[in-house]
């Protein structure tokens, strides 16, 4: 389910209510709004993305702005069909803009800020400028080029964008899933959703009369803006709600939920057993993969309860609504599915990379067996605020702890 969400929220939410708008509200509705959409969008997004140093934000904004009007102001367009040069920037833009996200979502946000500026500005200059020229210098050859056919009809009847356009669409889409499903990042799920809607920009461009087509196109491409500037904003919260390396909501989101929670809720603290140890032995790089496996369990509670990471080793887990003993089976579930888990040791021997040519084994991995401990409270006439509560919790942890380990304590 937490890939159906990373993948569709909430940029195919946002796109979906956009289709919905643009086929049922009427087009004297539409109309005055393209007046000021997608200025209001690039403007606040770029304003946001600059606050947030997401300057590949920016460029992907950039890119679809003049996508839009380079479309909007070609001449040749008249609404009785494309000339050469109209076709040159359409299958020029179709063909171009999906590996422009590709390449910004690759790059990201690394480097120094007039690094990351030169590379964006740049690369659009490059491509504008490369079909400004074919478009006004070659047109006829490169519209040729530009709508070579080599797929079958029924896969491209349905659009106006040539063959290479669609493949590179196609491409693209696959890719940005793939992260989308791989890292769950705000950002990623934005770039995939702004090719989507891009899309849907360019597919009647050329097809239908150019008056409802600029509408169709600016309002696509705008919503495409829109994506992205609320990917910013999730982006954003999750830098400031959620612990990069597990994933997990952190200790911020942790106080907030318990101010949520009506007074009626138990606590859980959750330390990883001899964790110093195993990370002084084996490396952070493995106690970080430690971490990770922990919290992916924590991840899968059971009983309503919900995962924090509260830092270092320790993870709390909050059961709103729930007593103590309505928490503890399934902590103790929790426990010993964490203790079930077994730990793969990478080799001393073994290579980073996988080599060309396979290698008998030098012996068998090492797995180790990872064990938490846990205490747990709830709101009483001696504890009430969330600080006692999550104090008591602690107490009841340091029991689990003197008393061999890998236990719950109340």
């Amino acid at each position: 389910m937490r890939y159906l969400y990373a993948l569709f929220v909430p940029g195919g939410l946002i796109l979906l209510a956009a289709v919905l708008f643009l086929r049922w509200a009427p087009p004297e509705h539409v109309a005055p709004l393209l007046h000021v959409f997608p200025y209001v969008i690039l403007g606040a997004g770029g304003l946001l993305a600059w606050r947030f140093h997401r300057t590949s934000v920016i460029f992907v904004l950039l890119a679809l702005a003049v996508a839009d009007q380079a479309l909007l102001r070609s001449s040749s367009f008249g609404g009785q069909g494309a000339g050469d040069a109209v076709l040159v920037v359409f299958q020029g833009a179709a063909l171009l803009l999906p590996p422009n996200l590709m390449a910004f979502s690759i790059v990201g946000d690394r480097g120094s800020l007039a690094g990351r500026f030169g590379f964006g500005l740049g690369v659009l200059a490059a491509q504008v400028s490369t079909v400004a020229l074919l478009a006004g210098w070659a047109a006829p050859g490169a519209a040729t080029l530009f709508e070579a056919q080599f797929l079958p009809e029924w896969l491209t009847g349905w659009t106006a964008v040539a063959h290479p356009g669609l493949v590179s669409f196609g491409l693209a889409a696959v890719f940005l899933t793939a992260r989308c499903l791989l890292y769950r990042k705000p950002l990623d799920n934005g770039l995939l959703w702004a090719l989507v809607a891009s899309f849907l920009a360019l597919r009647k461009f050329g097809v239908i009369p150019y008056d409802s087509a600029s509408q169709v196109l600016t309002f696509y491409f705008s919503t495409a803006g829109l994506i992205l500037v609320v990917a910013v904003i999730e982006a954003g919260y999750a830098m400031a709600f959620r612990d990069e390396l597990t994933r997990l909501p952190g200790r911020r989101a942790l106080n907030e939920a318990l101010q949520q929670t009506g007074g009626q809720y138990a606590v859980a603290m959750v330390d990883v057993d001899h964790f110093k140890k195993f990370n002084d032995t084996y490396g952070h790089d493995v106690g970080d993969q430690v971490l990770k496996m922990v919290a992916a369990r924590l991840d899968e509670v059971t009983g309503g309860g919900r995962a924090f990471r509260y830092g270092g080793e320790e993870f709390s887990v909050l059961f709103a609504g729930k007593s103590v003993d309505e928490a503890l089976p399934h902590l103790d579930l929790l426990r010993a599915t964490i203790e079930d888990t077994r730990f793969t040791l990478r080799g001393p021997g073994r290579p980073r990379k996988k080599p060309g040519k396979s290698r008998p084994a030098s012996g068998s991995p090492k797995q180790v067996a990872v064990t938490v401990s846990i205490g747990v409270a709830e709101p009483s006439a001696r504890v009430s605020t969330p600080d006692e509560v999550i104090k008591a919790a602690d107490k009841a942890l340091y029991r689990a702890k003197k008393g061999g380990r890998n236990q719950v304590r109340t």
